[in-house]
């Protein structure tokens, strides 16, 4: 065996032993290694991996943060230990960032901005981001690559599997640490494509209507590469604190509606929205500033919608199926067990983040990794939604801790869905050919409403179950004044104008309604 091979081999048993000796440091391990005098560890498992890893490096670390945001692997309350990791890295000298940028920009970045600040505005793991202004004066953030963070990767990839005694002295050998391993450095990959980065944030900006309360950075593709990302600096406008004050409960349903809706209704959405990705800006306005970015096939979109709902209505079994439909079955799989585990689960008991666990957000964590414990995984496609949507209920939980505002999130999307499709059947090219549905529609949308109004005043907090067959409704006359309420808010929004027949949308609301109403009165009347 040659000596080049040799020394390799020595190598990686001196990195194995060193990545054993920090575990066991941390009792981590079961094997009988020495604990260093006077170490301290937290009492769970989280805490002291946590701890270990950062020992251990800054690849290791990073790696923690991944395993954090994903709380279809770890209990919720574990995973928002790790992701409680510091996510810095070590900033490159000033002379190697303005080579970095004359090798991008094809010049020096001194000829490029009118001010360039030396010192970075943020180090984290992945990234290195400066602040800067270009000739007009508007502030810019210029993002890349932390030098040398794809070495530290490369460095740790090959020592992580040792992990997996960890997890096993922990009760948890069927832990899929090679999986989360490769999903890590895919993340990686994805997280430093900033033309990906630049598209993905156009498209955001191209969906954002003019009276949306999202607010999107502006790319400046001139400036970009794949490997350099030059954006409005949003961070000048932000809100600090104390300044329009507002309820925590409001702005947490807002953070929680607006992702949601850009998830399952537009084309892209934020992976990480957290930190300086996460922006509060005056007139109540919300800014996600910063990547990665992902996105969700149509198909899927509206199975992951299916199933929020069906969570949210406290129906498990409806739950488990839409959910099934994006997940990949492995050998051995049971299905008959998850829907078992769903219909039985208890969050404060089986993982959540608070005594009661009684959020929506923790019910869904749990679904997740039940689904994982029974042989199923997601979809490639599915763990960036997973890892999103954590991060946003993590956030909202840290701005209103007693607020479900994930669920109030999901009501507030079912109405906004419903009214549309009652203002996409008012559109003249459309309401003729479609009358039987949309009197249908208008039926049903008092009890939509009353169902909002119902799980806002009882705080959502019900126990899960099965969902119940809805008793027909004998109350026509609250119904029509919900009917006549719609109408008008429909006018004062301005939908009959949009649809070009001045008052003819409004008559037919409260027309196809009392039809449909009258209909409904007299078959209950006969039953």
């Amino acid at each position: 065996m040659s000596e080049p091979v040799l020394r390799w081999r020595a190598e990686r048993r001196g990195k194995g032993r060193a990545v054993e000796a920090v575990l066991a440091r941390h009792g981590l391990l079961r094997r009988p290694y020495a604990v260093a005098t006077g170490t301290a560890f937290g009492d769970g498992f989280a805490a002291r991996l946590g701890a270990a890893l950062l020992e251990l490096g800054p690849g290791f670390a990073a790696f923690g943060r991944y395993l954090g945001s994903r709380p279809d692997l770890l209990d919720a309350a574990s995973a928002l230990e790790l992701l409680a990791l510091p996510d810095r890295g070590a900033a490159a000298p000033p002379e190697i960032v303005r080579a970095l940028l004359a090798v991008e920009l094809g010049r020096p970045p001194e000829q490029v901005f009118a001010h360039w600040d030396e010192a970075p505005r943020e180090v984290r793991f992945l990234v290195q981001t400066h602040g800067a202004r270009l000739a007009g004066g508007e502030a810019v953030l210029v993002r890349f690559a932390r030098p040398g963070v794809l070495v530290e990767v490369e460095r740790a990839l090959p020592e992580l599997p040792r992990l997996g005694a960890a997890f096993a002295a922990a009760e948890q050998a069927d832990f899929p640490l090679p999986a989360a391993i490769d999903d890590f450095r895919a993340a990686v990959d994805r997280a430093l494509d900033f033309a990906a980065e630049a598209d993905d944030l156009a498209a955001l900006a191209r969906e954002t209507a003019a009276g949306s309360p999202l607010v999107v950075p502006r790319p400046h593709r001139a400036l970009s590469t794949s490997a350099l990302l030059v954006v409005d600096d949003l961070a000048v406008q932000a809100v600090t604190a104390g300044e329009e004050a507002e309820g925590g409960g409001d702005e947490a349903r807002r953070l929680c509606l607006a992702w949601l809706h850009q998830a399952l209704r537009g084309t892209v959405f934020p992976v990480e929205p957290e930190g300086g990705r996460l922006l509060r800006l005056p007139q109540r306005k919300l800014a996600f500033a910063g990547g990665p970015f992902a996105r969700l096939a149509v198909t899927a979109q509206n199975d992951l919608w299916a199933y929020l709902l069906a969570a949210a209505d406290h129906d498990p079994d409806a739950a488990g199926s839409h959910l099934l439909r994006e997940m990949v079955r492995l050998e051995g799989a049971d299905e008959e067990q998850l829907r078992l585990r769903m219909r039985q689960a208890v969050p404060f008991r089986d993982g959540a983040w608070s005594a009661a666990g009684d959020t929506l957000a923790e019910q869904l964590f749990v679904d997740w990794r039940f689904a994982r414990e029974s042989g199923f995984r997601p979809r490639p496609a599915l763990v960036p939604f997973f890892r999103g949507l954590f991060a946003v209920a993590a956030a909202a939980r840290a701005l209103a801790p007693g607020r479900d505002a994930l669920r109030e999130a999901v009501e507030e999307l079912r109405l906004i869905t419903t009214v549309d499709r009652v203002q996409q059947g008012l559109e003249p090219d459309n309401l003729v050919p479609n009358l039987e549905r949309y009197a249908a529609l208008m039926l049903q949308l008092p009890q939509k409403l009353d169902d909002v109004l119902t799980r806002a005043a009882e705080g959502g907090a019900v126990e899960r179950r099965p969902a119940e067959r809805p008793q027909p409704q004998r109350m026509p006359g609250v119904a029509l004044a919900l009917l006549l309420a719609v109408g008008a808010v429909l006018i004062l929004a301005g939908y009959p104008q949009r649809a070009g027949d001045g008052i003819a949308p409004f008559l037919a609301v409260v027309a196809l309604g009392s039809i449909g109403l009258w209909l409904a009165t007299r078959r209950a009347g006969t039953d």
